[in-house]
C-alpha cells in the first residue's frame, strides 16, 4: 500500500506527483471551500447581530473575502503539486499584459468589477439611475451587474459602464425620495383656496414621510391655466412611479370636491372676412 501510494504518477518541474500528492491537493481544495463557507458565515452573523453594515455591503465584504480565501487555497494546492509559485507569478505577469490587450473590454470590465465592490457605493438592493432608466440592482459580480427594471425585465450591464459614467444611486445614504407632479387651474380660481386644499391633499396622502412637509409652488403662468407643482418625500425610491399616480388620482378628487376646475387648452380663433367689390 505504501508503495502504491508513494507511486509516481508524473512530474512537475522534476517534483513527483503521486497519489498521497493528488490526495493531499484534493484535501487542501476541500479545506479551501470549508474554510471560506465558515469565515463568510461567520461574517454574516457578527455584523448582522452588530447591525452595522448593509446586506448589499455585507455581500460584497463576504465575496471579496470568498475570493482572497480561494486564491491563497489554490496557491497551496499547486505548490504541493510542484509548481513554481514565484515562476508561475512571473508568467502569470507575462499573459496577463498579452491577454489584457487581447481581451481589453473583459479586463476593464473586471478591473471596474473589484473597484464596485471595494467602494460599495453601488450594492445589491438600491435603486439606481444609468442612461435615464431606474433599475434596482439584483446581483454584483466581477465582470456584470444583473439589475432588474420597473417592467420586470432583468439588465445585465457591463461593470466598466457603471463605473465610466454618472450614477444616480437614489438610496446610497437614505431611501428618502421625493414624489414631483403638476396641475393646472384656471385663472380665476382663487390661489389661497388652491394651495390650501393642494397642502391638504399631498398631507392627507398615505405614503408620505410625515418628518417632511409637502411643497406646494406656483411654478408657471400658462398661456390659458396656472401651473402649481407639488412635492411630496417618501420612503419607498423604488415605488416612485406608482405614487406618482396615486398622488395624481388623490389631487383630480380633491380639486373637483373643492369646486376647482382643471382648465382644456383654450385657443381664441379670430375669423376676419374680407370683402372687395
Amino acid at each position: 500500500m505504501n508503495e502504491i501510494v508513494n507511486k509516481a504518477l508524473f512530474t512537475i518541474s522534476g517534483t513527483a506527483v503521486t497519489i498521497s500528492t493528488v490526495i493531499a491537493v484534493f484535501c487542501i481544495i476541500m479545506t479551501t471551500l470549508l474554510v471560506r463557507h465558515i469565515v463568510s458565515r461567520a461574517i454574516e452573523r457578527t455584523f448582522s447581530h452588530i447591525g452595522t453594515m448593509r446586506d448589499g455591503a455585507l455581500r460584497s465584504v463576504q465575496k471579496l473575502i470568498g475570493y482572497g480565501i480561494f486564491l491563497l487555497g489554490l496557491l497551496v494546492a499547486l505548490s504541493t503539486l510542484g509548481v513554481d509559485i514565484s515562476a508561475l507569478f512571473a508568467a502569470g505577469a507575462f499573459f496577463a499584459v498579452a491577454i489584457g490587450f487581447a481581451m481589453q473590454n473583459i479586463t476593464q470590465n473586471f478591473v471596474s468589477g473589484v473597484i464596485l465592490l471595494v467602494e460599495r457605493a453601488i450594492t445589491p438592493g438600491d435603486v439606481i439611475e444609468l442612461d435615464g432608466q431606474v433599475l434596482r440592482v439584483q446581483s454584483m459580480g466581477i465582470r456584470s451587474t444583473i439589475a432588474r427594471t420597473f417592467d420586470e425585465d432583468e439588465v445585465i450591464i457591463p461593470n466598466s459602464n457603471i463605473v465610466q459614467v454618472a450614477v444616480k444611486n437614489r438610496t446610497l445614504s437614505d431611501t428618502i425620495a421625493r414624489v414631483k407632479t403638476s396641475v393646472s387651474v384656471g385663472y380665476d380660481s382663487d390661489l389661497n383656496h388652491v394651495r390650501d386644499t393642494l397642502m391638504t391633499c399631498a398631507k392627507s396622502f398615505p405614503f408620505r414621510r410625515q418628518d417632511r412637509d409637502p411643497v406646494i409652488v406656483l411654478n408657471e403662468l400658462g398661456d390659458s391655466a396656472l401651473v402649481f407643482d407639488i412635492a411630496i418625500w417618501t420612503s419607498m425610491p423604488g415605488e416612485r412611479y406608482i405614487h406618482r399616480g396615486e398622488l395624481n388620482v388623490q389631487i383630480i378628487d380633491s380639486l373637483r370636491s373643492a369646486g376647482i376646475e382643471i382648465p382644456f387648452p383654450q385657443r381664441v380663433i379670430h375669423n376676419v372676412n374680407t370683402m372687395s367689390e
